[in-house]
């Protein structure tokens, strides 16, 4: 019979003051449980800052924020399982946006290199076309002080080149851009014209049946040495020039190789 009252007593103060405002034990034993403070080992603001706090994980904030009891039935079976899985894909998503990040952070990185690259190679180029106007320049100069006395310096440095020796087991001919079309330069002339133009340290030759390549090393330019590479074939009476390289620069088709080439040498090369 006490037992009875007890009940009735519990379920009137339920009715007076509602499950809210029980004691947490009495509260506990109605099926109720206190909204957590944590879910998944994260507080509210984690869960807001990881952009989380929606649904379920909302529910169980507002709840704790009002100090709201729960059915303890949708709690564990509903809101903190959903609220779980919520937070795992958020967790994940932002992992995916790192990772997003980072691969666009090294693609710009080797975009920005790219980039660094093509200017440093376009200031080379720059710096030779400069290199070769400043050449213009000074043969222009030379004629100015007399086109006769340039002309005998020039045939005594010409005569003095050191490409002469190096190529003295090698048959002077006319100098070709393309077979069949020989220009008014020979070939040690041609070679002699670079030496006066741009000094080097020496040459290495190869000479190999219908093929030959001079190597200039050090060859001095207003921007820095550089090594120039010259690649000459024997045809029909000629040497057709293959390739012609200034550091970082090849001309391959003949129009590159008759107009770097003619730049180079400009008005000094008979």
């Amino acid at each position: 019979m006490l037992a009875s009252w007890r009940v009735i007593v519990v379920f009137a103060v339920v009715g007076l003051a509602g499950c809210q405002h029980l004691p947490s034990r009495a509260a506990s034993w109605l099926g109720w449980e206190d909204a957590p403070e944590r879910v998944a080992s994260l507080d509210y603001d984690a869960m807001a800052s990881l952009g989380a706090l929606e649904g379920a994980c909302l529910t169980l904030s507002r709840a704790y924020q009002q100090q709201q009891r729960l059915p303890r039935e949708e709690l564990e079976n509903t809101l903190l399982p959903t609220c779980r899985t919520r937070i795992s894909e958020a967790q994940a998503e932002r992992e995916y946006l790192r990772l997003l990040d980072d691969l666009i952070a090294v693609a710009w990185q080797q975009v920005q290199a790219a980039k660094a690259e093509k200017a440093r190679l376009a200031e080379e180029r720059r710096q030779l076309e400069e290199a070769v106007d400043r050449s213009r320049e000074l043969a222009e100069d030379y004629r100015e002080e007399g086109e006769a006395e340039a002309e005998r310096e020039q045939a005594e440095r010409l005569a003095a080149a050191h490409i002469y020796p190096a190529l003295s087991s090698v048959q002077d001919l006319p100098l070709a851009y393309a077979v069949g079309q020989p220009s008014s330069r020979s070939l040690k002339t041609f070679l002699a014209c670079l030496e006066i133009a741009y000094p080097n340290q020496g040459y290495s030759v190869r000479y190999e049946g219908e093929d030959l390549t001079v190597l200039a090393s050090e060859a001095n330019m207003l921007h820095g040495n550089v090594t120039m590479e010259t690649r000459f074939t024997r045809a029909w009476d000629t040497w057709v020039l293959r390739s012609l390289r200034v550091g970082e620069i090849v001309a391959n088709t003949p129009r590159d190789r008759y107009t770097l080439a003619n730049n180079l040498v400009s008005d000094q090369c008979p």
